[in-house]
């Protein structure tokens, strides 16, 4: 037996959406494949007697129904426009690693975890076509934040910014130890014309006193197995230096590696 088409239309939701009725349908279908739930059509009571709902093999319902699948869930998405701007895309669920984090807390999470007791500040980042763009999007992350029903953890929300969001023209950045966020303390700026230069600046440890990276590979195992692995990666580079931080070469060092 053929399975049914099963359908549903935002309209029914959230009434005519004028120009974002598009992305509200893909929004609709999106958060039904994450939740495996496809929603019902409220305002459907009476089919219409002239379509053949059994032949055409459709199921519109007026119920929200439980959306099983054996294989990849899989849906349409069709905005045919008044004025002409007509689109379809075809939205399969991604089943692969979930590393979609919520700002909402679960009942289970740990109030008192580590990330709590010794919060790390955190670099937060936001840019936006406009200042006043800017400005209304770091207004919007704190009022979400404001929420007495978000827990989040703060290297959360940094990564988000930084690495899953459009980088415009208008920069701004905040260094926050915790998640009220403070909007006296943005520095503001845009992007550079070029990509900037990078420099690497070693800032001399080891010379507090004399022989004193001798004393910790002497005392710490666990560094003298690190520095022995960093050094056999420096032997292998493709022109390797002379020298072995373990001795004059590696051929004699003088710290052999603990069995």
């Amino acid at each position: 037996m053929l399975t049914p088409i099963f359908t549903s239309q935002i309209k029914a939701n959230v009434g005519h959406s004028e120009p974002a009725a598009g992305i509200s349908a893909l929004i609709k279908v999106i958060l039904s494949l994450e939740n495996a739930v496809i929603p019902g059509n409220p305002t459907f009571i009476t089919p219409n007697p002239k379509i053949d709902f059994d032949r055409l093999r459709i199921a519109p319902s007026r119920h929200a129904r439980r959306w099983e699948s054996v294989g990849p869930r899989r849906a349409s998405v069709n905005s045919f426009g008044y004025g002409g701007s007509n689109a379809h895309v075809v939205v399969d669920e991604y089943r692969g690693i979930k590393n979609h984090i919520t700002s909402y807390a679960a009942d289970t999470d740990d109030l008192f975890s580590e990330d709590e007791r010794l919060p790390r500040p955190q670099v937060l980042v936001f840019s936006a076509n406009d200042q006043q763009s800017l400005q209304n999007q770091f207004s919007a992350i704190d009022r979400h934040l404001s929420d007495p029903a978000v827990s989040l953890r703060l290297r959360d929300l940094a990564y988000t910014l930084a690495e899953r969001r459009s980088r415009h023209y208008h920069r701004a950045y905040t260094l926050a130890d915790d998640v009220r966020l403070d909007s006296q303390s943005l520095e503001w700026g845009t992007a550079n014309a070029e990509p900037p230069k990078i420099g690497f600046i070693m800032t001399g440890q080891g010379a507090q006193w004399p022989e004193m990276g001798k004393d910790l590979l002497d005392n710490f195992p666990a560094a003298r197995r690190r520095v022995r692995h960093l050094d056999k990666v420096l032997q292998h580079v493709s022109d390797p230096p002379t020298w072995s931080l373990f001795g004059k070469n590696p051929a004699s060092s003088c710290y052999p590696l603990p069995s």
